[in-house]
């Protein structure tokens, strides 16, 4: 995974020096290093408080590619996929386009995110066109509904 704000490579716990609207233009590059064809990724931009506030919650706000398969009772109820799915070896492209990070500064401002400069970035979920999901750990939907562990019966 790489992570470029307006238009240069950020790296990983490094600080660097920018403007208030650093995120602006954020984009996150993930190769599916899987052996599936991936048909759902939710990345999660979580905002930490700083001292003297670390006391507050954090907020976090997400970014989706595809429809979130842990949305629904079955994989009837699927809509037809909206994306193109991503292969193995293959690379997908997120980023914060204009109207999220609109929606995303109106969060961090009802939050009380006058500033905003520490993000942790989590993989929080994945989905497979296989009908395999990722939440912490690979689950297999169910025939009539729901998710057991990969290997469960």
């Amino acid at each position: 995974m790489s992570v470029h704000t307006k238009g240069r490579k950020v790296e990983s716990n490094q600080p660097f020096v920018d403007d208030d609207d650093w995120l602006k233009e954020l984009t996150v590059d993930v190769r599916n290093a899987s052996d599936k064809m991936l048909s759902f990724l939710q990345l999660e931009l979580f905002f930490p408080r700083l001292q003297p506030d670390a006391v507050k919650p954090g907020t976090s706000f997400t970014l989706d590619f595809g429809d979130n398969p842990f949305g629904y009772d079955s994989a009837a109820a699927m809509p037809l996929l909206s994306v193109t799915p991503i292969s193995p070896g293959e690379h997908l492209e997120i980023s914060l386009t204009e109207n999220r990070f609109s929606a995303l500064s109106a969060l961090l401002i009802d939050t009380g995110f006058l500033v905003t400069n520490k993000l942790e970035l989590r993989v929080n979920l994945i989905g497979f066109s296989d009908g395999t999901a990722w939440s912490g750990q690979m689950v297999q939907r169910q025939p009539k509904g729901g998710w057991i562990p990969v290997g469960d019966k």
